[in-house]
């Protein structure tokens, strides 16, 4: 075989050329060439042609392909948000939680200690809290009795400390309320009041489940959890049962009334519901959580 000379011609095809004779030598050569035909031609010592014709390479534009991308974008941006929202649901269950065990177990080991509730002195919010909550939670820091509803998150100044209703609206009531930090970073304020329906007093726990982070909304990352003791031997409970009996919360018709929790009643699970004297807007989010299973429903106030 004296030589051999593969060729392809195609558009832009490189061409090769090699010499039997001595030891060889190659050579590359650029073709540019459209057949509309191929052939291949076999024998010894010529050369093997291949023409591949009229090949057309299919290509987006830079328009297409921006608005590609601008859908791929939207529907990104819209499935995130609806990814983002199901996670922040889900954390602020699992911390209200942790919130509803933590305090139920402060009043399980303070009642251990100090006799039943119904005996416990409710006259004054510093000596109630030394004496029947700060021993059996750890505090990372105690604010004492604030004038305001005001946490205490690295001085009282900031606009993170505020408690603010449902809707955004600062709660600027001047009530008294014992400010602390418990050692998981929640935030707590408790107060003191008269309660009805038989009731001799009941506490009432604000919680900032998430901390220093958040913006310390009513049903958003704080939620409000009552105390009344005249419930026998549950004590605890998210807020809005006012009108339950001595059986607690399983006989309140308001545990089975989702619709008047997110009404326009004072303290009700609503952005237009009114703040008063007892409940302020958004208290009975708590309640409502638990009455649907624990679980932050499509018609939540979110």
């Amino acid at each position: 075989m004296t030589g051999l000379n593969i060729q392809f011609l195609a558009g832009d095809i490189v061409s090769l050329s090699r010499n039997g004779r001595g030891k060889g030598s190659s050579r590359f050569t650029l073709h540019t060439s459209l057949k509309k035909h191929a052939a291949l031609t076999l024998a010894e010592g010529s050369t093997y042609v291949a023409h591949f014709g009229d090949i057309r390479q299919a290509a987006f534009t830079l328009a297409e392909v921006l608005i590609t991308l601008g859908i791929i974008g939207v529907v990104a941006a819209m499935t995130m948000q609806t990814l983002i929202s199901s996670y922040q649901k889900k954390q602020t269950v699992s911390q209200l939680k942790k919130a509803y065990s933590l305090l139920s177990n402060v009043i399980s080991q303070s009642t251990a200690m100090n006799e039943s509730p119904l005996y416990w002195d409710y006259n004054d919010e510093n000596s109630f809290a030394n004496q029947y909550i700060i021993p059996y939670v750890q505090v990372s820091k105690d604010c004492g009795v604030v004038s305001k509803a005001m946490f205490c998150y690295s001085g009282q100044s900031n606009e993170k400390n505020k408690l603010h209703q449902l809707d955004g609206g600062e709660i600027t009531e001047s009530i008294k309320y014992r400010s602390f930090i418990l050692y998981n970073g929640m935030g707590v304020l408790m107060r003191l009041g008269h309660g009805s329906a038989g009731a001799t007093s009941y506490i009432k726990f604000y919680v900032d489940i998430n901390g220093e982070s958040g913006k310390t909304v009513i049903g958003k990352d704080v939620f409000a959890f009552s105390m009344r003791p005249d419930w026998g031997d549950k004590y605890i409970f998210t807020a809005g049962v006012n009108g339950a009996n001595a059986s607690g919360v399983q006989n309140s018709s308001y545990l089975k009334d989702r619709n008047y929790l997110m009404s326009d009643v004072r303290g009700g699970c609503s952005k237009t519901a009114p703040s008063g004297t007892g409940y302020l807007q958004g208290d009975f989010c708590s309640l409502l959580i638990q009455a649907d299973g624990w679980q932050i429903a499509d018609d939540y106030p979110w």
